[in-house]
């Protein structure tokens, strides 16, 4: 299969997870959820690192956009998966080693390494719950709480995005 057929494979079988399992797995408080499991952002995470940034965008804004449409928030995690993309290029300008990466590789965890994957995964799901926290919330008196469910929904997803890179990496 060829990188372009992985990805859209890759893109419908997350997204179909997020929305047959992981969209019923929350924590309410208050009628907002406080912990939420999200999946959908390794769709951007796993694209090849020379993709272009509008590309991301894009991509991210889609993936947000199908996953609006199921949970009926509108806008909340578009522009989460938005500001996701927008914010790749730069965390991985960030991580990148010394002698630079392969030129079309995807970040996987066979690919480069477990802890440069685990580094990136957990700083782009922290940039990723953040917005959706933010966007959802969106009243900074309630700052605090938005803090505490970044940190809550991003480790829960961390953990299980981590577990998913570990069962389902082809070479590990």
């Amino acid at each position: 299969m060829t990188t372009y057929q992985i990805n859209i494979l890759r893109f419908v079988l997350i997204l179909a997870a997020q929305i047959l399992i992981f969209n019923f797995v929350r924590i309410r408080w208050a009628e907002i959820p406080f912990i939420e499991v999200l999946v959908y952002p390794i769709i951007l995470f796993l694209l090849p690192l020379r993709t272009s940034e509008s590309l991301l965008v894009l991509i991210g804004f889609l993936a947000g956009l199908i996953v609006d449409v199921f949970q009926n928030t509108p806008g909340v995690h578009s522009g989460a998966g938005a500001f996701s993309g927008l914010m790749r290029p730069y965390v991985i300008n960030y991580l990148t080693p010394r002698g630079g990466y392969k030129i079309n590789i995807s970040p996987t965890i066979s690919a480069i390494s477990f802890k440069w994957f685990s580094i990136y995964c957990a700083i782009m799901i922290l940039f990723h719950t953040f917005a959706v926290s933010l966007i959802d919330i969106f009243q900074l008196k309630l700052l605090p709480y938005v803090l505490l469910r970044t940190i809550l929904t991003g480790v829960v997803s961390y953990v299980v995005i981590m577990i998913t890179m570990i069962v389902f990496d082809p070479k590990s």
